[in-house]
């Protein structure tokens, strides 16, 4: 599936600055920010996070807007309670996935990194976008250089360094190669981009403390977890799966050589770090057992962890994908895991608990027809989130879902479609390509919200497809559970049929 930003509507605050806390906080964080390609009255919200480490996208976090002044600043002040946080600066763009102005919508990008808050700092942000930067087809990215100053600038100073240094340092290397030598030992396409960060870093160490050191350097090095792990899969299916003797000889070398190469880097206020934890432990339980199983999965968490790092793993794995017993393993996490973002997370993923009201959506079909959930009460629904771009909604539609509905048609089942797409032109499109859904779903349209539509934001997910099942009573069967994501249309059949003859 992939991973998304759903850098999307949250909580404004339209007022004269700032109302994130009581007046009596202790401490006041002041942001000024330039940004050379704003003028007076244009807007410019910030993000803003209590800690280090947030799960989610920015819907978890305070946003803020402030107008762009005569003088080309936008100046936030934020009252503070807690002695750290990240903040990021955002501004509303045009999305043109198409290069077709007539799919364009409106999404709030961001202009920054996560940079760094401390309790009295007062910053000064001026950011320029760089000569040679070009928008992708697919996202509002873009490259920007960042100039920090003021009080408390040298940590974010020094963020800026090193994301530089591994994106464009003088190490960075275009070549590729296998991730694995002969003997089965871990060998990374990025090991240079790597070296050229820390040792960017390691010059600043003693100067921005131990903290941040250990937080900067984790986001760095596990900047692409997602993407090592696929190649890694990759390399473990081609050479190595099906050759009892290769086999053997890549599980006893392949571990030691990972967690040598990075596991001291680690830090737990580093979503980039934790990531790479929960896709290692996937990855692990796949090659020992030949598929992942979540239960499995989860119950290793707890044996292979303790602390800060449990609890967000924890948290982090029963976000990703639901076992089974999804309801028992949330209860019991919401007993143990002390962590507050972790638990303001386990709380939020409890819409998603069988047995649940699904959110009664009420959304509009390729005619304007509105379509209700409520409607559809006394069969079994299924419905596949999706949106235009999405490499594995196609793949889930053309080798899974596609065969259940012709499998099913005419059958007590309905089959729903909601896409995250912004613009309807660009649905409507991708509707008609039967690329991504058939004339066999009900295909609605979030009215232009996207992704913030509660239809969506309802069950805090981040990646698509994900896939919900319905009862004939209204509640709710499975959500993204392992039966419904696998890649076999033959399964989801029979999840599906014992669903109808229940």
């Amino acid at each position: 599936m992939k991973k998304i930003i759903s850098a999307l509507c949250l909580f404004f605050v339209l007022s004269s600055g700032f109302c994130l806390g009581q007046k009596s906080a202790s401490s006041m964080v002041a942001i000024t920010v330039r940004f050379t390609e704003s003028g007076p009255g244009d807007s410019l919200f910030l993000s803003f996070q209590d800690e280090l480490l947030s799960f989610g996208d920015i819907t978890e976090q305070k946003l803020v807007r402030q107008l762009v002044d005569q003088n080309g600043n936008c100046s936030f002040h934020i009252p503070v309670k807690t002695p750290k946080g990240r903040f990021v600066i955002y501004k509303y763009y045009d999305v043109n996935t198409q290069q077709d102005s007539t799919g364009n919508g409106k999404i709030l990008a961001p202009l920054t990194p996560d940079f760094f808050w401390h309790p009295a700092d007062k910053l000064r942000i001026e950011i320029t976008r760089n000569k040679n930067s070009i928008k992708s087809n697919h996202t509002t990215s873009y490259d920007f250089h960042y100039q920090v100053s003021g009080h408390g600038a040298l940590k974010n100073i020094v963020k800026c360094k090193v994301d530089s240094a591994y994106n464009y340092g003088p190490y960075h290397s275009e070549r590729t190669f296998s991730m694995f030598d002969q003997d089965f030992n871990y060998q990374d396409a990025s090991q240079d981009m790597q070296k050229a960060a820390e040792l960017t870093l390691e010059s600043y160490k003693t100067k921005i403390g131990k903290l941040y050191y250990n937080v900067i350097k984790s986001d760095a090095v596990f900047a692409a977890s997602s993407s090592r792990f696929s190649l890694m899969k990759q390399f473990f299916e081609q050479k190595v799966k099906n050759d009892p003797k290769l086999l053997q000889k890549f599980l006893t070398n392949y571990d030691r050589s990972l967690n040598a190469h990075f596991l001291p880097a680690v830090d737990s206020n580093s979503i980039a770090g934790l990531r790479y934890l929960y896709r290692k432990a996937v990855f692990d339980d796949y090659v020992h057992h030949g598929e992942v199983d979540a239960d499995r999965l989860i119950h290793k968490i707890y044996k292979n962890y303790q602390g800060a790092y449990q609890d967000r793993l924890v948290s982090f794995a029963l976000s990703e994908t639901a076992p089974a017993n999804f309801n028992s393993l949330l209860d019991s996490a919401l007993t143990v895991v002390k962590d507050p973002a972790s638990l303001m997370l386990l709380k939020k993923l409890s819409a998603r608990r069988s047995g649940q009201t699904p959110f009664a959506f009420s959304l509009p079909d390729a005619s304007g027809n509105y379509i209700k959930l409520e409607d559809l009460k006394g069969k079994v629904v299924f419905v596949d989130f999706w949106f235009t771009g999405c490499g594995g909604c196609t793949d889930y539609f053309s080798k899974v879902l596609s065969k259940a509905e012709e499998h099913f048609e005419g059958k007590d089942i309905v089959f729903v479609t909601i896409s995250g797409d912004l613009g309807k032109p660009l649905w409507l499109r991708s509707v008609k390509s039967g690329t991504y859904v058939s004339d066999k779903s009900v295909n609605l349209f979030t009215e232009g919200k996207g992704f913030k539509h509660p239809a969506i934001s309802h069950y805090n997910f981040e990646s698509y497809p994900s896939l919900l099942l319905i009862d004939r009573n209204g509640k709710i069967q499975e959500f993204n559970t392992q039966a419904l994501l696998k890649r076999d249309p033959d399964h989801l059949i029979r999840v599906l049929q014992n669903a109808i003859d229940k």
